[in-house]
């Protein structure tokens, strides 16, 4: 599979562009290519918040097999072991992958993803770019639901338990800042935010187990 990148145009505005056209951005990311430096992980750090991308996913660069890239690395000598990285067992299997880096050494990549991973979803990080991203709707015009659906009821319950009925106290401010925002400049986006907090709860834990240093 042979991908494409998007250099002839700017990525942000293009985002705001789809934005614009009624639609919250998830993205997708990846470290690890040969022209990544350390410097890679605060840069994609800034880019995300930039963009009011609340939910990403991130990862390492892997080499799949029957893949162009996958037959370089070898014949590069680069390629470790085929069973490391991606989802595949440990519990920390998330900052291992089977390419050796060139602009960093492993350990530095692992360090960086880890770091980029954990700090995505951060209580305040992620707020902050759902907030904006819902912000950015109203400004251009979305028409978001009036009222609450049954099921959205349902779900702000579970929420409730899961978000206020806790002994973290930063989950709980999070989650009232999310909310009250939302309704106060955006009423018509509750169901929008709700979801996005339901997310919110599996992609931390993700990301949480999958980044962990312990053996």
């Amino acid at each position: 599979m042979k991908k494409h990148q998007n250099t002839r145009i700017n990525l942000l505005e293009a985002i705001r562009r789809i934005q614009s056209n009624n639609l919250i951005v998830w993205g997708a990311f990846i470290v690890g290519f040969d022209n990544d430096d350390k410097n890679i992980f605060n840069e994609q750090l800034e880019f995300i918040r930039a963009s009011s991308i609340p939910v990403v996913m991130a990862g390492m660069l892997q080499a799949l097999p029957g893949t162009p890239l996958y037959d370089r690395i070898k014949h590069e000598g680069r390629l470790r072991d085929d069973t490391a990285g991606g989802i595949r067992g440990a519990a920390d299997s998330l900052v291992h992958t089977n390419i050796t880096p060139v602009n960093m050494s492993s350990e530095e990549l692992a360090e960086g993803y880890r770091y980029l991973a954990q700090n995505l979803y951060t209580y305040d990080n992620f707020s902050e770019r759902l907030i904006n991203a819902i912000a950015i709707g109203k400004k251009y015009g979305i028409k978001g639901r009036t009222q609450i659906t049954k099921k959205g009821l349902m779900t702000l319950l579970r929420l409730l338990r899961y978000y206020l009925l806790s002994a973290d106290l930063k989950r709980a401010r999070m989650f009232m800042r999310v909310i009250t925002r939302t309704l106060i400049h955006n009423p018509q986006h509750l169901y929008t935010a709700l979801i996005h907090l339901v997310v919110y709860k599996h992609l931390k834990l993700f990301y949480e187990q999958g980044t962990s240093d312990k053996k």
